[in-house]
């Protein structure tokens, strides 16, 4: 019997406890990604993934090396990996007749060589698996798989612990797995523009009623067309992916990282006070800089971004915080690039912005 096929009330189980962390469809964080870093690193792999297991698909909810963001139950090596007692070993896929056919083994990304073991939720169900994965046939040795349990466990320490914000909790527990879904963009696994606006009205719900202050960052990746144009749009894909990755190592750890769309982004800074925000925004856009992005072809790019910062204050309709730290945004690049605005503050409670009226806050280039 296939993985996928099992039926009864254990795989029942099992899905209510994944439901129950409300984690399904949920943006990547620095937390897990983290661990598949380290894992691909320690390993000496390629790719490492963090997978949830659902009814029908296999997410990935931290992934290095992969572009692929699901793939189909059938097409995994996770669900066989929940199945295991131990690590779950597959050292040449193209010689198992379990994976001759695998979406992954004929498809991106050309799987050969598979080390997985279970992640367990809190009550115990198997949901998921770390896993790492080889593109040539590969041995593991007791070391390799050694690390990849311990790795396992500090994993399962995290999702005992989530650490989304309140707003991004309240959001997920909200919404259904097919709702959490259209508002993660497939490319970054960072919240999406609708996500970004179900996120404002609830951080201005929680300002509102319990004081708390919170801020936004437009940001910008300077000059990327050219990336684009140069390389092409994959190579401009894989910049985006690796830039979403930079801004979620240099955010806090509570901030939301959203793509606005193209090449622009926003984080969104709960709980920031204002003269806070230019510091953490600051620290980002310095993240950016500090080292050049490795195009598929080896070759490095150096690329900086432009940060525009604006602070709600109460009474302040979402659109009108957005379009200030966007006005802020145009300043700092029309000042020349890779440097943080702040925007003025709105005239009084919902009240517009100073249009051009921002202030410069570039610490070093």
């Amino acid at each position: 019997m296939a993985p996928h096929d099992a039926p009864g009330s254990d795989e029942q189980a099992r899905l209510d406890a994944l439901e129950e962390l409300s984690i399904f469809y949920t943006p990547a964080e620095e937390r897990f990604d983290r661990i598949t870093r380290l894992a691909a690193r320690l390993l000496r792999a390629p790719i490492a993934t963090i997978s949830l297991v659902g009814a029908k698909q296999t997410w990935f909810k931290s992934r290095h090396g992969l572009r692929l963001s699901e793939v189909p139950r059938r097409d995994g090596f996770a669900p066989w990996t929940i199945r295991s007692d131990g690590t779950f070993v597959v050292p040449d896929a193209l010689a198992d007749q379990r994976f001759v056919y695998c979406g992954m083994v004929t498809g991106e990304p050309h799987a050969r060589a598979y080390a997985g073991v279970a992640l367990r939720a809190p009550d115990g169900s198997r949901i998921g698996a770390l896993g790492v994965i080889d593109t040539v046939p590969r041995t593991f040795g007791e070391d390799d798989l050694s690390v990849l349990r311990d790795l396992g466990a500090m994993t399962e320490d995290q999702l005992r612990h989530m650490e989304l914000t309140s707003a991004q909790a309240e959001l997920a527990r909200e919404l259904d797995d097919a709702r959490r879904r259209i508002l993660i963009d497939p490319l970054t696994q960072a919240w999406n523009r609708a996500g970004l606006d179900a996120l404002l009205a609830r951080e201005v719900e929680l300002a509102t009623d319990r004081g708390r202050p919170f801020a936004l960052a437009m940001i910008d990746i300077d000059l990327f067309k050219a990336v684009n144009d140069t390389h092409g749009h994959p190579a401009g894909d894989g910049v985006l992916v690796e830039f979403t990755e930079r801004l979620r190592v240099a955010a806090r750890p509570q901030d939301a990282v959203c793509r606005f769309g193209g090449e622009e982004f926003v984080v969104l800074l709960p709980g920031c006070a204002p003269d806070d925000a230019p510091l953490v925004a600051d620290r980002i856009r310095r993240r950016i800089a500090a080292d050049p992005f490795r195009l598929p072809t080896g070759e490095a790019v150096p690329l900086t971004c432009s940060v525009g910062v604006a602070s709600w204050v109460r009474g302040e309709a979402p659109a009108v915080l957005v379009m200030r730290a966007d006005v802020a945004l145009y300043d700092a690049k029309r000042a020349g690039r890779d440097r943080v605005h702040v925007a003025a503050a709105a005239r009084a409670p919902g009240a517009g912005a100073r249009a051009g009226s921002s202030r410069s806050y570039h610490l070093s280039p």
